[in-house]
């Protein structure tokens, strides 16, 4: 997921990946990629 982000707006924390939404975009290419869909962007 994290590295499918164009914007950079993805980090990897302790136990999950993290979105900065102040980067992000909404463009949804990190839930395409995003294993098992533990990702949703609405």
């Amino acid at each position: 997921c994290v590295d499918a982000c164009a914007q950079g707006a993805m980090s990897l924390g302790e136990e999950k990946a993290e979105v900065d939404e102040e980067l992000c975009i909404l463009c949804g290419y990190c839930a395409a990629e995003c294993p098992k869909f533990a990702m949703r962007v609405i």
